[in-house]
């Protein structure tokens, strides 16, 4: 009689995980059943958004606020965020490329949780579709961000800028200039180049792109992205970025 109530027990718990299995399944299978419905950009023209109703998990509208994700006090440089507004595809994509491949610009912080999954997901589907990523530090968790975000975008003179993105992402020690030198001597890298680089102004610049970008697309925080020309704020599953890469591939809609 005991073995049967334990069993019993055991079905019930494993009914009751399946359920609530079911249920968070639930969104994510109605939104890929409903596609995708999309609202333009106002301020970004030839770009656009999500709509909520299609299940997305991106946020905003047609209205921007052109203060959101940078301080007030946060100044940019001089004719950045005329210039990117001006060209926000050349400020989001690296050099143009040939072929059917889809654009897809990821602004991230090592140390935001989801980012750790998404890049993972971007690894996956790099590897079996026709994109081509390009990355944006935006260091908004603090000292070891900033570190972090320097050090790779200043381990691109050295050509190991992949490298050292995939260390940081598979540890969870918060970055010091200690740590850092370390990890540099693991990988071959010349420390005393890399520490100077990553004060260059190269990496300043590149890291005020971001920056312009935030203010000008209205990102609220890590992770986001913007594929081909639709733009995704926060999570999003793999098979949902999926389905939007060959949305975008599939040529023009609206």
């Amino acid at each position: 009689m005991y073995m049967a109530a334990r069993r019993q027990l055991l079905l019930l718990c494993g009914g009751a995980i399946l359920w609530v299995s079911g249920i968070r399944a639930l969104p994510e299978f109605l939104s890929r059943l409903n596609g995708f419905e999309f609202i333009p950009l106002e301020r970004v023209p030839g770009f656009r958004t999500i709509s909520s109703a299609s299940g997305s998990t991106s946020s905003g509208s047609g209205g921007f606020d052109f203060m959101t994700g940078l301080n007030r006090g946060d100044r940019l440089p001089p004719g950045l965020m005329a210039q990117v507004k001006a060209s926000p595809a050349e400020a989001l994509f690296d050099a143009p490329i040939k072929g059917d491949a889809t654009q897809v610009a990821y602004v991230f912080d090592y140390y935001c949780p989801y980012c750790r999954i998404l890049s993972g997901h971007l690894d996956d589907l790099a590897a079996t579709s026709r994109i081509v990523v390009t990355r944006h530090h935006w260091p908004i968790f603090g000292d070891a961000s900033v570190l972090a975000a320097r050090a790779t975008l200043a381990a691109a003179m050295q050509g190991k800028a992949d490298i050292l993105y995939r260390r940081f992402l598979r540890t969870s020690v918060r970055v010091t200039p200690r740590y850092l030198k370390q990890v540099a001597d693991d990988l071959d890298l010349s420390w005393p180049d890399l520490a100077r680089d990553m004060q260059s102004a190269p990496v300043t610049a590149s890291l005020d792109r971001t920056r312009a970008l935030v203010r000008l697309f209205a990102f609220v925080g890590t992770p986001a992205l913007v594929v081909g020309r639709t733009v995704v704020q926060g999570e999003i599953s793999k098979a949902r970025l999926r389905d939007l890469l060959e949305y975008e591939q599939a040529g023009p809609t609206s």
